[in-house]
């Protein structure tokens, strides 16, 4: 968190409730924020964000029923709600291992920079540019797939794009 972290107490406590819903941890809905692990918690949520195009809860108190499939550890359900309309194998094992982790309800479970060091996941291949640019037009064009407005959006696009190269100093 971008905070003091001494806090007002001088305890290295966050006694007040700041950041966004979904990407705060569920110690810091009790005002507890604990440092790195709390901020962990975070990255969990931004790398499921990239993985899949959207959140993977709206937030962490009681009332929200996706995170309290992951407060109860029924983390098969979590991943059936998350898989449907996903080809199979969208999530690979050691994905939903590591982001499960990543949302534990324990700070003391979840992953540090020393653990992700030796993670499965986490050290995979790396991809080459070409690969990175097919992998996320595939994710692009599923996110906006029936969307009228992205249609739009693209259509006036590609036409400045033709009407560029036909008069390329007008461009500008």
């Amino acid at each position: 968190m971008a905070r003091d972290s001494k806090g007002k107490l001088n305890d290295y406590v966050l006694h007040s409730r700041v950041g966004t819903d979904g990407y705060r941890s569920p110690e810091m809905e009790d005002g507890k924020y604990n440092g790195l692990q709390s901020d962990m918690f975070a990255v969990g949520v931004v790398l499921f964000i990239m993985y899949t195009g959207y959140p993977p809860f709206m937030g962490t108190r009681s009332h929200d029923r996706i995170y309290k499939l992951i407060r109860e550890k029924n983390f098969t359900k979590f991943w059936e709600k998350h898989e449907k309309g996903k080809p199979e194998g969208f999530y690979e094992p050691s994905f939903k291992r590591l982001i499960n982790s990543f949302f534990s309800h324990d700070p003391t479970k979840r992953p540090t920079f020393e653990t992700l060091e030796d993670d499965e996941w986490w050290n995979a291949d790396e991809l080459t540019q070409d690969q990175i640019e097919e992998y996320m037009k595939a994710k692009a064009d599923i996110l906006f797939e029936n969307n009228p407005i992205i249609d739009l959006k693209k259509q006036m696009f590609k036409e400045k794009l033709v009407c560029e190269s036909k008069n390329p100093e007008e461009s500008y």
